[in-house]
């Protein structure tokens, strides 16, 4: 499968750099803005791998960094409404998953890009409109949140976008509203690697792959966790969202080149053969 435009076909050192770049930012964003690790890695994924591998691939790798992360913020959620957001994920992760098996790439390459674009779009809504309510939302809300993300987690790789949205209007402090996503997201990271073990998604190379892009995601959560003590969050998130917008547009136009997959071939990049005259 075609690497970036600008690597040449005997230079594995740039897109692999690149790699790393995404996997690094992958991880940044999700300590900094409380979420988005999978909305960058699946922008920018499909450039070296085909889609289904590609979310296969940050599922594994993430376990390990979100346990760490998990760990920081324990005890400052609200615990009832994690617990009702988790029977949501119980509920609409296996039919994700279940999709997520036969869908076409390319479909699952435009559908995840109009997705992201439409969280993109969201991003720039103004401050008053982002101020939570003043009170909480009854806990069926949080099991809805769950089922919906769940379902998105399983088809397309994304859980963030209705969790985010239930959390984001709840009358909880930064803390809160990080450890509430975080210990969401470590369930359901947890609970989608099972069930893709389960389905024979989880092979050697998977493992093997997933292992060596961890550390790269533990530096990016750590900058993340600094970052988000010093810089300007608001300004930041509106930047992140303007680029995955245009990210997203990429992805709608380009979809999929790749045949469909099953969970036995081989994941890494393939270079592409130098043109001979």
């Amino acid at each position: 499968m075609d690497l970036l435009p600008f690597a040449a076909a005997t230079d594995w050192t740039t897109p692999f750099l690149c790699f790393a770049g995404v996997m690094v930012l992958a991880g940044f964003t999700q300590s900094f803005l409380g979420f988005g690790y999978a909305i960058v890695a699946l922008s920018l994924l499909p450039f070296f791998f085909e889609i289904h591998h590609a979310n296969v691939l940050i599922s594994f790798a993430i376990v390990i960094p979100m346990v760490w992360l998990t760990w920081l913020y324990r005890g400052d959620s609200d615990k009832k409404a994690i617990m009702s957001c988790i029977w949501g994920i119980a509920l609409g992760l296996p039919l994700g998953i279940g999709l997520f098996s036969y869908l076409n790439a390319d479909w699952l390459v435009r559908g995840t890009g109009l997705l992201i674009f439409l969280i993109a779009l969201d991003g720039f809504r103004s401050r008053k409109e982002e101020e939570p309510d003043k009170g909480k939302r009854p806990y069926y809300w949080a099991t809805i949140a769950g089922s919906a993300g769940g379902f998105l987690a399983g088809a397309v790789g994304i859980p963030g976008p209705p969790i985010v949205a239930y959390s984001l209007r709840q009358p909880w402090t930064p803390t809160q509203y990080r450890a509430f996503n975080f210990s969401v997201f470590i369930t359901l990271t947890i609970y989608k690697a099972v069930l893709l073990g389960v389905t024979g998604w989880l092979t050697w190379e998977v493992g093997l792959w997933s292992i060596s892009v961890t550390p790269l995601i533990f530096i990016g959560m750590g900058l993340g966790i600094l970052a988000a003590r010093k810089v300007d969050a608001g300004q930041f998130r509106k930047l992140t969202f303007l680029i995955l917008a245009l990210t997203a547009l990429m992805m709608l136009y380009r979809g999929s080149p790749d045949p469909e997959p099953n969970p036995t071939e081989s994941i890494a990049p393939q270079a592409t053969e130098a043109t001979t005259q």
